[in-house]
């Protein structure tokens, strides 16, 4: 047969063969010839003239040099115990007093003033600060929570997130008594992701969750709410569902809530010129720095001398701060003066009907006497509402502060009768019409009496103020005796408990 004319191609399949293992490869800038790797020579892409070349001796002797031993791998040193106990210390303080971010300049600082010690090689950054946090401290705080739990009774602390958020968020406290503190204690347990905020879907949730970490959910006796109607509801919530399986659970309100929520209902009663004011007020001034510097220089000319007072910023209304209604009231009611001097002096020059409003509301007396008729009701709901947020009260002087804030309400708008009974007597009596005194009888406090003299309202304006406020006293009473009777017959109960009662000589017999 002829010979075959023209170049024959690489073929792969040569690198397989035993003669070419290890230094066969094709030639990149011509592939129709083979490559030596080891003598860095190419070659034709003929079988028989590769294998002439690996039987030559220079091509043996390239490969006899080559190193047969394994590779040697950067070894990287074992972390010290020291340095794990170091980095772990700093991601809990950092966990519990900063940002994670802060990790990545603390770790330089430390560096640097830690040299010669073993904060000089420290590598703790945001990520690795992070992971510790989430995978290492938080299941062995976790496991170390379960273990002192036990088998326990335990209540539970629940409150949705509030924030607008892509994932809604339930998160979840646990109240039990410690035998490694030999104290009852408070502990954060987590927070869980919620498809919505459906009964169904809240007790779903948090029964599998519980399931998981490996607590009963049948030892639950207790359930803390803010008072949302799927969180406790009391025909189908969270703990209606929830006593299906803890028939003996007790359910407790934050009282909190209920008195702020109480006052803001009352609030309706008054007229809209109340809030108006609040709002404006701080409105006018939140968003202009030269307005509150304007103010600022007419408030310190007007209060020097001996009688001089202190500047204090306008406080914002808002539904979720427990104490701010209380507050905008009297700081607006602390400065009336300087602001209806302000007020009336900028009306001139600034063209705006609200202005022109608040202008004209600030120097209606019947606006002032509304101010100081509301400063003291407020004061005693906001007192027993920061006695509440307390971490350590005493129940029973807790239930006695409540009780003794329904009977001073009631003392202004209830007859003597009903308030001198006792506390169930003076709850339904907010509900009995005919137990209110009428209006020229009821109690609005000695500071509004004394400012009445010498305000300029007539006869007719005097009257309707004054069924305004007292609709407000009712209410309020109403408000507050609906939210928190149910509170009253358990904190009575637990009342027992306070140690002036345990250790009281005369203390009851318990049955």
């Amino acid at each position: 047969m002829p010979k075959v004319s023209g170049s024959r191609g690489y073929r792969l399949d040569w690198e397989r063969e035993p003669w070419a293992i290890g230094w066969l490869t094709s030639y990149a800038e011509d592939q129709s010839k083979g490559y030596c790797k080891v003598c860095k020579s190419a070659m034709r892409a003929h079988a028989g003239d590769l294998q002439k070349h690996s039987a030559t001796s220079t091509h043996n002797n390239n490969m006899s040099a080559l190193p047969t031993g394994q590779q040697t791998l950067p070894f990287k040193p074992k972390m010290s115990e020291m340095q794990k106990d170091k980095d772990l210390r700093l991601a809990v303080f950092i966990a519990m007093h900063s940002a994670i971010q802060s990790s990545d300049h603390l770790c330089e600082i430390l560096k640097v003033v830690g040299e010669g010690s073993v904060l000089e090689n420290g590598k703790l950054h945001r990520t690795k600060c992070g992971n510790l946090i989430k995978y290492v401290i938080a299941p062995s705080l976790l496991e170390e929570l379960i273990t002192d739990l036990g088998n326990r009774c335990y209540s539970v602390i629940v409150d949705e997130s509030t924030d607008v958020s892509v994932v809604k968020y339930l998160c979840v406290c646990i109240k039990y008594f410690s035998e490694k503190e030999a104290s009852v204690v408070t502990r954060y347990l987590g927070l869980i992701a919620l498809e919505n905020g459906t009964a169904n879907v809240l007790y779903g949730s948090l029964k599998n969750f519980l399931d998981a970490i490996g607590i009963t959910v049948t030892n639950c006796i207790g359930l803390g709410t803010d008072g949302a109607s799927a969180l406790c509801g009391k025909n189908h919530s969270l703990y209606t569902l929830l006593k299906e399986d803890c028939p003996d659970l007790i359910l407790i309100k934050c009282i909190c809530h209920s008195l702020n929520n109480a006052s803001s209902s009352a609030s309706e009663a008054l007229p809209s010129s109340v809030e108006f004011l609040c709002k404006e007020v701080y409105n006018w001034f939140s968003n202009s720095s030269n307005r509150k510097i304007e103010y600022q220089k007419l408030f310190n000319l007007i209060n020097t001398g001996e009688d001089s007072r202190e500047f204090r910023k306008f406080v914002q209304l808002s539904t979720t701060r427990w104490l701010a209604r209380y507050n905008a009231v009297k700081v607006i009611l602390e400065q009336w003066l300087e602001l209806k001097t302000y007020f009336n002096l900028i009306v001139q020059k600034e063209r705006c009907y609200t202005l022109r409003i608040v202008n004209e509301m600030l120097h209606d007396d019947t606006n002032y006497l509304y101010f100081v008729f509301l400063k003291p009701i407020l004061a005693e709901v906001n007192n027993i509402n920061l006695l509440f947020q307390g971490d350590n009260i005493d129940t029973g002087r807790a239930h006695d502060d409540l009780v003794s804030l329904l009977k001073l309400l009631g003392s202004k708008v209830l007859k003597p009768t009903f308030v001198n009974g006792n506390t169930r007597e003076l709850i339904e009596a907010f509900d009995n019409d005919l137990a209110f005194l009428p209006v020229d009888r009821v109690d609005f406090g000695a500071e509004y009496y004394r400012e009445l003299r010498s305000c300029n309202v007539t006869a007719e304006q005097k009257r309707n103020l004054e069924l305004r406020a007292c609709s407000y006293l009712k209410k309020l009473c109403s408000e507050i005796a609906k939210r928190v009777t149910h509170h009253l017959d358990v904190i009575s109960k637990l009342k027992f408990l306070s140690p002036a009662v345990c250790l009281s000589q005369t203390r009851p017999a318990l049955n």
